[in-house]
């Protein structure tokens, strides 16, 4: 994932096009596998609400956060190891959330992003509104991630837009939850990759 965050990194810097041309695989041909695939050039205009280059990245961490989550949810959804569910807006406590993420991390380990990992609360939130977790800050620990080292590299670059799939994907499941995070770093030390985001 080094090279293709690399080049995301590359390639959505600057002052970047509202309109642009993309090559695009030709839909009307059918050919063998063995033949090369033809391409054709399609016009691309950017949406209205991402005219702000500066939002590309946080847009950009959305999507792929979101096919994360759903395709796990595909997979474990009716099954023992199932990401809790949690209903939509409800802002659950704290304790729900851990839960969550954890089983998030978990999932994550079986299918081999990771050695092993977990969550713990850094910090509790000051709970103004009874069972809500605004304010609480959470470190998440991944020992031998897959993107260990181009992660290290990315940082190291200073890319805008990172291959931290674990957050793009705890963002999400925390959006969906009713909580945004107000504050994220990924670090690296050793072979750990360590998240903490504090939400509200």
């Amino acid at each position: 994932s080094f090279a293709q965050y690399a080049t995301i990194a590359r390639d959505t810097s600057g002052d970047l096009p509202l309109v642009f041309e993309e090559q695009q695989p030709d839909e009307t041909v059918r050919e063998s596998e063995s033949e090369i695939q033809k391409f054709v050039p399609k016009v691309i205009r950017r949406k209205a609400d991402l005219v702000d280059d500066s939002l590309l990245p946080v847009r950009h961490g959305e999507i792929v956060g979101s096919l994360i989550l759903d395709r796990l949810i595909e997979i474990f959804g009716n099954t023992p190891s199932a990401i809790p569910s949690i209903p939509d807006g409800s802002r659950p406590s704290t304790q729900i959330l851990l839960a969550t993420l954890q089983q998030l991390v978990n999932l994550f380990v079986i299918n081999g992003f990771a050695w092993e990992g977990n969550v713990s609360l850094t910090k509790e939130g000051t709970k103004l509104m009874l069972g809500s977790a605004a304010g609480s800050e959470f470190t998440v620990k991944l020992s031998s991630p897959a993107t260990l080292w181009s992660g290290q590299a990315l940082k190291q670059r200073k890319a805008k837009t990172l291959n931290d799939f674990f957050m793009k994907s705890a963002k999400v499941l925390l959006a969906r939850a009713g909580y945004i995070v107000t504050s994220a770093s990924t670090e690296y030390t050793n072979n750990q990759e360590i998240n903490k985001f504090t939400i509200a």
